[in-house]
C-alpha cells in the first residue's frame, strides 16, 4: 500500500474509535484525573470534567495524520 493508501484506510477506522458521547467523554476523563492526580476531592474532579469542551473533528484528523506520519517513518 502507498502511504496515502494507508492514510485513507488508517483514518476512518481511528474515527470510528472516537467517543463524542459528552458523558462517556467526561466518564473517561474522571477516571484519568482520579488516577493522576489521586489527592483531588471527587467534586473537583466532576467539575473540571464537566468543563471539557467538545473537540472539533479537524483536530482529531491532525492528530491522526500525525499519527500515521509517524507510523510510516
Amino acid at each position: 500500500m502507498t502511504p496515502e493508501q494507508v492514510h485513507a484506510h488508517i483514518t476512518p477506522i481511528i474515527l470510528q474509535r472516537l467517543d463524542s458521547d459528552q458523558p462517556r467523554r467526561g466518564e473517561a476523563l474522571r477516571d484519568f484525573l482520579a488516577l493522576n492526580l489521586p489527592g483531588l476531592d471527587e467534586a473537583a474532579v466532576a467539575s473540571i470534567a464537566s468543563l471539557a469542551p467538545r473537540l472539533p473533528e479537524s483536530l482529531y484528523r491532525k492528530w491522526i495524520g500525525m499519527f500515521v506520519g509517524r507510523l510510516l517513518e
